[in-house]
C-alpha cells in the first residue's frame, strides 16, 4: 500500500502569499505545510508515497528531496492545478481497486490518521467517511472510496455535502469515524495565524524543527540563532536569524529562516524566511514575506518599498551571529496596497452622528469660509476625486483651511450617502470616475472614511508611513477608531 498525496492548489484564495509559495511549501511553524502530512505518513508505517502537484513541482523536489529524512521514497506527479482526483488516478493508470491510501498535503490535520487506516483494514469494503472536528480532513481509502473521490478534490466539501451529491446510498454504505484533533484548511489567512497558534502550544503532536530551549515556553531555535537578550515568547526561530536586544515579541511567533528583528514588537504573528524588520513597527496577528505586509484578521495587504521598514533579504549573511541590518540588501515587488473589503456598510447610528455633525458644523464652515474670503484666498473650497468604498470615485470636497477638522467636514456627506464611514483610511486619490464591472473578480479595497489618523494627524506622508499607519486601525469598529484617535490625539 503506498499514499497519494495531493498537492496542487493553486492558493488564489491565499493571494499574494501564492506569489511567493504553493500552499503545500507555505511554512507554518517553520515547516513546510506537506512535512506535517509526511510526518503522519511516516507515523502511520508508510515507505512509499506518490506526491501530485502542479506548477511548483520542482520547488517541492528541491525542498522533499527523495523523501528519505521521513524513511519514505517519494515520486512525484504533473498535474494541472486543481486537477480532480479522478482525473489524475486516471493518468497514473491506478488501478482503484488495489488498497492505497489518498491524502491531501497542501492542509494540515492535527490527528493521527493510524486508526482511520486500521478501521478501513478492518472493514475492506465498507467507505469509511472521516470527520475532523466536523470537517472533511482529506483523507481516502481505496477501494472503498473509489465513488467518492470527489471528495478529497480542492476545495474540499464537507462529508455532508459529498453524501447528498452522491444520493442515499452513500450513507447505507458508509461508516464515519470521528477523528480527533483539529483541521485547518488554510484557506484564509486567519486559518495560517490559528494553525501556527496550534502547533507552537501542541507542540507534542508534531516534530518542530529545531530544539527547545526554554523548558517554561514552546520556544523552539533551529541552528545559529543569535538572541542578544532573553526573550519569553512561545514560538518557533528559524536558522541563522537574528532578534535584536530591544524586540518586543510575544503571544505565538514564527520566524523564519534567514530574518532580522529590528526594535519592534511582534505579536501572534508569522514572518516568513529572508525577511528583514527593522524599527518601530508594531505588528499583531501579522504575516510578513519579504516586503509584504498581511493583517491576518481584515486581510488587508500592504507592500512596503523602505528597506529600512521591511525588506527581503536575498544574500543574508552572518558576521559572528550578528546580522548587520544595514548590509541587508532588499527585492522590491512591484505592486500596490490591497486589503479585504471589511463590512463597508454604514450604519444608521454613523449616518445619525453624521447628519447631526453635519448641522452643528453648519455655523464653522459659514465662519471658515468667510475668514478665506476676507483674507482674499482664491480657493476656498478644494475639490478633487477619490475611491470610495462602493469601488467607484467620488467628488470630494475640503474647506482650505488649516484645521483639519474642520477641513473635512463636508466630506460627511458621504457618510449619509452611505459612500464612506465616519471613521476610516484616508480615500486614495484617483483622476477618473471609476466604472467597475460587478461581475468582473474585484480587487479588495480599504474601508475608507471620513476622519483617520491620516487626515487629522499627518501632513502629506510617505505612502509607507500612510499604509503602516492604517494598518493598525484596520481591525478596529467605529468605536475602537474614534478611542484610538482621542488616545493618538492625547
Amino acid at each position: 500500500m503506498q499514499a497519494i498525496i495531493f498537492a496542487n492548489r493553486n492558493g488564489n484564495e491565499l493571494a499574494p502569499l501564492n506569489d511567493y509559495f504553493c500552499p503545500a511549501l507555505m511554512k507554518v511553524a517553520n515547516k513546510a505545510v506537506v512535512e506535517y502530512t509526511l510526518d503522519n505518513l511516516k507515523q502511520a508505517g508508510f515507505s512509499r508515497a506518490t506526491l501530485v502537484a502542479a506548477n511548483d513541482i520542482s520547488k517541492l523536489k528541491d525542498h522533499l528531496q527523495d523523501g528519505s529524512r521521513w524513511g519514505i521514497e517519494i515520486d512525484y506527479v504533473l498535474s494541472k492545478p486543481q486537477e480532480s482526483v479522478a482525473s489524475v488516478l486516471n493518468k497514473l493508470k491506478l488501478d482503484t481497486n488495489t488498497k492505497n491510501l489518498l491524502i491531501r498535503g497542501d492542509m494540515i490535520i492535527a490527528a493521527s490518521i493510524s486508526e482511520y487506516i486500521e478501521l478501513c483494514q478492518h472493514m475492506p469494503s465498507t467507505f469509511i467517511s472521516a470527520k475532523l472536528n466536523g470537517a472533511n480532513p482529506g483523507i481516502l481509502m481505496l477501494p472503498a472510496a473509489k465513488e467518492h473521490l470527489s471528495m478529497l478534490d480542492w476545495p474540499l466539501t464537507t462529508n455532508h455535502q459529498a453524501a447528498a451529491t452522491c444520493g442515499s446510498t452513500v450513507e447505507k454504505a458508509s461508516v464515519s469515524q470521528i477523528l480527533h484533533g483539529e483541521c485547518f484548511y488554510l484557506d484564509n489567512f486567519a486559518s495560517i495565524i490559528a494553525a501556527n497558534r496550534y502547533i507552537l502550544t501542541h507542540p507534542l503532536k508534531f516534530t518542530l524543527s529545531g530544539r527547545q530551549v526554554n523548558p517554561n515556553k514552546n520556544q523552539w531555535l533551529e541552528h545559529q540563532v543569535h538572541l542578544t537578550s532573553p526573550q519569553h515568547f512561545n514560538g518557533s526561530v528559524g536558522a541563522f536569524s537574528h532578534i535584536d536586544a530591544n524586540a518586543k515579541i510575544s503571544g505565538y511567533v514564527s520566524l523564519g529562516q534567514h530574518t532580522y528583528v529590528g526594535e519592534s514588537s511582534i505579536k501572534d504573528s508569522i514572518v516568513m524566511d529572508n525577511t528583514s524588520i527593522g524599527d518601530g513597527l508594531n505588528l499583531d496577528n501579522m504575516i510578513v514575506v519579504e516586503n509584504t505586509l498581511i493583517n491576518a484578521i481584515s486581510g488587508q495587504v500592504v507592500t512596503i518599498h523602505d528597506d529600512n521598514i521591511i525588506a527581503a533579504v536575498n544574500s543574508p549573511t552572518l558576521q559572528g551571529q550578528h546580522l548587520a541590518h544595514q548590509n541587508l540588501t532588499a527585492a522590491h515587488i512591484n505592486g500596490e496596497q490591497t486589503g479585504l473589503n471589511p463590512s463597508q456598510s454604514v450604519s444608521a447610528g454613523q449616518k445619525l452622528c453624521s447628519l447631526m455633525l453635519l448641522l452643528l458644523s453648519l455655523p464653522v464652515m459659514v465662519i471658515s469660509i468667510f475668514q478665506g474670503i476676507m483674507k482674499g484666498q482664491r480657493n476656498i473650497w478644494i475639490s478633487y476625486k477619490a475611491q470610495d468604498n462602493q469601488s467607484g470615485s467620488i467628488k470630494m470636497f475640503e474647506l482650505n483651511c488649516k484645521n483639519p477638522l474642520v477641513r473635512h467636514l463636508p466630506k460627511l456627506q458621504h457618510v449619509l450617502s452611505g459612500k464612506l464611514q465616519l471613521f476610516g483610511a484616508a480615500p486614495e486619490l484617483t483622476d477618473k470616475d471609476a466604472s467597475f464591472d460587478s461581475s468582473a473578480p474585484q480587487k479588495p479595497i480599504k474601508r475608507y472614511g471620513v476622519f483617520g489618523p491620516v487626515q487629522l494627524f499627518l501632513n502629506k506622508p510617505p505612502k509607507e508611513e500612510v499604509d503602516l499607519i492604517e494598518l493598525e486601525y484596520a481591525n478596529l469598529s467605529q468605536w475602537g477608531y474614534l478611542q484610538k484617535l482621542l488616545a493618538t490625539r492625547s
